[in-house]
């Protein structure tokens, strides 16, 4: 957690998910909880959800918009842009602390490419598109394309997958040569070199098994 989540620029939400001023999203650094949100002047903030008095998440929901974010502890209310606007008995019970050091903890940077927002815990990590270093081209290609960008519709689809968290990112990152997906195939979906023809139904007829050869053990004659 230290070394990679807590050091590499960790990709948050896109752009089009807070649009509105108010707007926020919920997402994870490691196993901790983040606040992506935007502001009244519209800036982007990468906000740790543990309130500065006892550490209670502020933020109860995945997704919404909102003018403050209040604990339900104590009553700390805080901004979209993670200043801390008051508290119960303030003067009283605090002595005049000051409310400018008792802010949301920020992410140490955050920036975007493409409207994909990234942050990074780690002061001292280099540049995010020195980071990208040569995924920079292919995220060219692949969000740079239409003038007007991207836009994301809908929520995350969020999977709990009991493993090592590289399996889910080797997986999701391009690497569709193994049977997990010999779904999408057997129902026609997608095509493979050399397997079987489908009729209407969307099953292989005879020399089924082959197919299914094909889909295990890569493009078989």
């Amino acid at each position: 957690m230290r070394k990679i989540f807590g050091r590499c620029w960790v990709f948050m939400a896109h752009e089009s998910e807070i649009e509105a001023k108010g707007d926020y999203v919920v997402r994870k650094i490691g196993e901790d909880n983040f606040i992506v949100s935007r502001d009244e002047a519209g800036a982007v903030h990468v906000l740790f959800d543990a309130c500065r008095h006892r550490g209670v998440q502020v933020c109860r929901s995945d997704s919404g918009n909102t003018s403050h974010f209040r604990c339900p502890y104590h009553g700390w209310t805080y901004g979209t842009d993670g200043k801390l606007v008051g508290a119960p008995l303030w003067r009283d019970a605090f002595g005049g602390m000051s409310k400018e050091d008792n802010g949301l903890t920020a992410a140490a940077r955050v920036d975007s490419f493409h409207g994909l927002i990234f942050a990074t815990l780690d002061p001292t990590a280099p540049p995010l598109k020195e980071y990208l270093g040569g995924m920079a081209w292919y995220m060219d290609l692949l969000f740079g394309l239409d003038g007007e960008g991207m836009e994301i519709l809908g929520a995350p689809q969020r999977f709990v997958v009991d493993a090592n968290w590289k399996s889910g990112a080797d997986n999701f990152s391009g690497d569709d040569y193994h049977h997990g997906h010999a779904a999408p195939f057997r129902v026609g979906d997608r095509r493979l070199p050399g397997a079987v023809p489908r009729k209407h139904d969307g099953l292989p007829h005879s020399g089924g098994t082959r197919a299914l050869v094909v889909l295990l053990d890569g493009w078989r004659p």
